[in-house]
């Protein structure tokens, strides 16, 4: 039987506005003292978590590379994800004085600000599509879509904004095609932010130049 695939609930996030200034702004797993904070929800959430990645992928090229550079979901990301978060020197959140977000939405979303802000593959980043066979996670499945149905892919990115509901109908419209590139038997079950997230890394490593995004100026 073919893979069946679910579109889950959008990941826990938070993110904060305080008193902080954004010198002493910062991403969880940090902590840093406020007298007064406000949470933004909605909308407000995914559009301040795209501005940071693609402004994280700007100012500090080196540093997302290095998260980009390990495996998915691996103790690697997870400890890189430490690494680089644990200083409270986030500039990039700006009026923002804290962000609480799974380290797979943190990668995804500066992944995105690479492909964006068109920062070049380094060769030994370069990814070729799996063989079905060699398909395990959503990266493969990512990268697999992506050589079939890359014009369909940058599309998805250009065209909508993370956490919408525009987003959410265009990855339901990809989906039938998604689901062919996810082995037989398999369940997964994901964000239509997840499979956006991993597009957009997927379409950076084929070395594919981005068109104007949703939002852009």
């Amino acid at each position: 039987m073919k893979a069946k695939f679910c579109l889950a609930a959008g990941a826990a996030i938070a993110l904060v506005m305080g008193a902080a200034s954004p010198a002493a702004a910062q991403i969880a797993p940090g902590r840093s003292g406020r007298s007064t904070q406000t949470y933004l929800s909605g909308q407000e959430v995914w559009r301040e978590l795209a501005a940071f990645g693609k402004c994280y992928a700007r100012r500090n090229t080196e540093e997302a590379l290095r998260l980009v550079a390990t495996r998915p979901s691996s103790r690697e990301e997870i400890e890189t994800y430490k690494d680089l978060f644990r200083r409270q020197n986030q500039g990039c959140l700006g009026s923002i004085t804290e962000l609480r977000a799974p380290p797979g939405l943190i990668r995804g979303a500066i992944a995105e600000g690479l492909y964006a802000e068109g920062i070049p593959l380094p060769p030994a980043m370069a990814e070729p599509a799996p063989a079905p066979g060699e398909i395990r996670n959503l990266s493969d499945a990512a990268r697999c879509y992506v050589e079939a149905h890359g014009a369909e892919a940058r599309e998805l990115i250009a065209a909508t904004s993370p956490g919408t509901e525009e987003e959410k109908a265009a990855v339901l419209q990809l989906l039938p095609h998604f689901v062919k590139c996810v082995p037989d038997g398999v369940r997964p079950k994901f964000s239509a932010m997840q499979i956006r997230f991993r597009i957009a890394e997927a379409l950076w490593r084929a070395g594919g130049v981005p068109v104007a995004t949703a939002g852009s100026d």
